[in-house]
This record gives structure tokens, sequence and C-alpha cells, in this order.
């Protein structure tokens, strides 16, 4: 008997060799990313009909609505991102919450899909929003996790190509789906793409390299809860206290109770905040996320009212913003690692100011291209494709001043983001700043749209971008990250 239980507890389960391989960990995160951003696009284009033919609402009214329900998947990402990065670094069990969140995200769009009424329509946006928060905080822990710093790059590259191709697959699909095959045809494309990220989800096994990562830094975690009150002196602490007297007292307290046993979330993400790179790094973020929900919220209506564009036209107008950046990307990864954050991401959004002026102005009767409606059409399509292989240059910049300061810290004071480390609650809080966006973007640009008018709206956000341009360019540094002084 105690040998077929010793038998029984070597026996590795079938395919643990490939299942819990790094490569078939990446592919599964990079195809749950991809999933969540086809899924939030693909909805976009589509909007419109689910309120105005399937819950009978006013076709005056869709705006206010598209915006207010856009905002409300902003507000709950926000929301539950740090709660579900707390958990995720606590939990045990990273695949079965990245499956978890697959299936919040099938349930809420099974409700979506469905709704003949207003509040299941509500209803399923806020479920989705938990899902994709999931899978977007728990997805880029586990990468990090498999992934060896040398490395990083290259995935985050091809992560980003993927998350690139959901973006702007997802609402021409859909848009397309629709307006030639029909309304449950069109859903069919992304039930069947949630269901295989689903079932991947329940082949991956956890990595090994994970198992001993927590293994090592509980056994620091002992170590240091067991010693001695430190005395003066040198000892593994001393860089970093030495660092911190140097800053206000509620600092140096938040790292104290970090290195006592990171038991307090306020404590984590205020060592964070402290960082003026990293509240620059994520407000960039959030603005670009802005602009990227504000183009959601008021593109397919625009188009619509103005130039009588359906779903398929103005999902293709999601392709031009997405696929130039896509391309690009590499480029932009390339200069980024070479020059630093602070020159494209302050490039980026004095580019993007004008262009997003242009956008509201291309119909004004004073333009000498005014008298020809194609010529109009023409030149909104260019203005949106420049818009695209622009908007990624300040890409990813609050994700990676989070990880540069957080690899600092763990290097000078192994453990100190407790036996599980802080990737999660890192990159929740990378992913909160994004989420932010998505709730800020909807709510000021679908309000002045629709009180204001189009014109002014992209003006306005073409003021938000020259402010977040010169911010990024006064306090961000060019300075690699291992040069840099952090707590300053």
């Amino acid at each position: 008997m105690a040998l077929f239980k010793i038998f029984k507890r070597a026996k590795k389960p079938w395919g643990y060799s490939w299942r819990s391989s790094s490569s078939f960990t990446v592919v599964c995160v990079v195809i749950t990313l991809f999933a969540e951003t086809f899924t939030h696009g693909f909805v976009i284009p589509i909007l419109p009909y689910i309120l105005e033919k399937r819950n009978n609402v006013d076709p005056k009214d869709t705006q206010q609505l598209t915006y207010l329900i856009l905002t409300a998947y902003g507000a709950t990402a926000v929301v539950s991102g740090p709660v579900i990065g707390q958990l995720t670094d606590r939990f045990k069990y990273p695949k079965l919450i990245l499956a978890t969140g697959l299936g919040i995200a099938f349930l809420g769009t099974s409700i979506l899909a469905t709704s003949t009424n207003l509040i299941n329509v509500f209803i399923g946006r806020i479920v989705q929003a938990v899902g994709s928060t999931v899978s977007q905080v728990v997805g880029h822990a586990t990468l990090n996790d498999v992934v060896k710093p040398q490395n990083m790059g290259m995935i985050l590259g091809l992560v980003n190509v993927f998350i690139s191709a959901g973006a702007f697959s997802g609402p021409a699909v859909s848009g397309f789906m629709l307006e030639y095959f029909g309304y449950w045809k069109t859903w069919r494309i992304v039930f069947g793409i949630l269901s295989l990220d689903i079932v991947l989800r329940l082949l991956m096994i956890e990595h090994p390299k994970i198992k001993d990562k927590r293994k090592r830094a509980k056994a620091k975690d002992d170590e240091s809860r067991n010693a001695d009150s430190l005395t003066e002196g040198v000892n593994e602490y001393t860089s970093l206290i030495a660092n911190a007297s140097k800053t206000p007292y509620s600092l140096a307290k938040a790292i104290r109770d970090m290195k006592e046993g990171c038991t307090s979330m306020f404590s984590f993400y205020w060592i964070l905040l402290s960082q003026p790179m990293i509240l620059i790094g994520l407000v960039s973020y959030m603005t670009r996320s802005s602009l990227m929900a504000s183009f959601n919220t008021t593109l397919p209506t625009h188009v619509r009212d103005m130039f009588g564009w359906g779903s398929f036209p103005a999902g293709m107008m999601f392709v031009a913003l997405q696929a130039p950046g896509m391309v690009l990307d590499p480029l932009f990864g390339w200069i980024r690692r070479r020059g630093g954050n602070k020159v494209l991401t302050g490039l980026g959004f004095i580019l993007l100011a004008p262009l997003l002026w242009l956008l509201g102005a291309v119909n004004q009767k004073w333009l000498p291209w005014s008298g020809s409606e194609d010529t109009v059409k023409l030149v909104y399509v260019i203005v949106i494709i420049c818009i695209g292989c622009i908007q990624n240059l300040p890409a990813s910049v609050g994700a990676a001043e989070i990880t540069a300061v957080m690899e600092h810290l763990e290097s000078e004071t192994p453990g100190i983001f407790g036996p599980k480390g802080g990737n999660s609650r890192g990159h929740s809080l990378s992913n909160g700043s994004f989420n932010l966006g998505q709730f800020i973007g909807p709510l000021l640009s679908g309000s002045l749209a629709d009180n204001l008018g189009y014109g002014r709206m992209t003006s306005t956000l073409c003021g938000i971008c020259f402010v977040t341009s010169i911010l990024s360019i006064a306090f961000m540094k060019d300075k690699s990250p291992k040069k840099r002084n952090w707590w300053v």
C-alpha cells in the first residue's frame, strides 16, 4: 500500500512536460490577453444595434447610453483591480484564477448578447469588466514569473502585438459579421474564442519555476520574521533604510510594514505611488487609455451621423486605429529600450494633439477640402491612420516604471513583497490606471460630444494631450532604470 501511494504521488499528469513548459504558459497568457481585448472591442460597433434594435432605445439617446455603459465598465475595472491583485498574490493556484476570470467573462458576454432590456446590458458589461481585469492582472503577473528578465522585452513585444491584433480585429469582425451575416452568427465567434481559451487554461499546469520562486521567497520571509531586531550598522536592509530615511516618515513606515510581512495593501501602493516617475507614468498611461476609450464611445455614432456608415465601415476605422501601431511597435520598443520612455511619451502626446483637433474640424467649411464629401471622408480616414501610427508611442509606460521600481526594491531587500511576491499587485496598479482611463474617457468624451459637439470634444482631448506631454517631458527620466535615483 505504501509503495502504491508513493507511485501515485510520483506519477505526473498527462502531457506534464509541455503543459508545464514556459512556452505553453506564455502561449496561454498571450491568447488570454488577445481574447480579452478582442471581446472588449467586439462589442463597440454593434452596441448601437444592441441598444436600438434589441432594447428599443431611441437613436438620439444612443450616444448618451453608450458612454454610460462604457463608463460603468471602466469604473468596475478600477474598483476590482486592486482587490484582484491582492487576492492573486495570496492565492496558491493562478491557473484556477485565470480560468475563473475567463468563465466570468463568458458569463458577462452571454448576458450582454441575450439582453433585451437595458439593465441586462449594464450587468453584462460590468461582469465582463471583472473577468477582463482578472485576465489582465493574473496574465501579466504569470508572464513576470515564468519569463527570464533578458527575454521579457521580446515577450512583451509579442504580447503587445496580440493585444493590438485583438483590439482591431474585434471591432472589424463584429462589424462585418453583423452587417452581412446577422446578430447571432456574429456572437458565435467570440463565444468560440472564449471557449478555446478556457480549455487552454484548464490544460495549463503551474510552471515549476513559479513554485520554486514561492518557496525561496517564503524561506526568506520566514528568516526575516524570525530574525532579531536589526542593529545599527551594515546588514541586508541597510541600503533600503538609508534611502528611506531621506524620504518622508510615511514612506519609511510603509517600507517597514512591507518588510515585516507585507500585510498592508496600503503600504504596498504607498511605496510605489511615492515615486514621481511612477505617478507621471501612470498619468500618461491613463491619458492614452482615455483616448482609446473616447474613440470607442464616439466614433461609431459619429461616422454614422456624419457619413451614414454602418457597423462594418465603423469597425474598419478601428482597424485603421490599431493596425499601424501593431506594425510599428517593434520599432518603438527598440527606441524605448535605448532612449527611455521620456522622449517617446512626450513626442507621442505632442503629435497626437493637432491630429485630434483636426479630427473634429475635418468637415469645417473654411477648410480647402470641405467642398467634396468624398474628400472629407478621405481626410478623416487619413487622420485616423496617422493617430493609429502615433498612439502607441506612450504605450505601457506605467507598467514599465512599476516593474523597474519593484525589481530594484526586490534586489535591495529580497522578500520585501512577501512570499508570493508583488507582481499581481504591481500589475493591478498599472492596470488600474488603464482602467481609470477607460472610466474617464467615455464619461468625458461622451458627455462633451453629447452636449457640446464632436469638434469641441476632440479639441478638449487635444488640450489634455498637450498638458500630458509637458508633464512627461518635465518629470520623466531618460536614464536607464538601473541608473536612476529611486527616491527623488
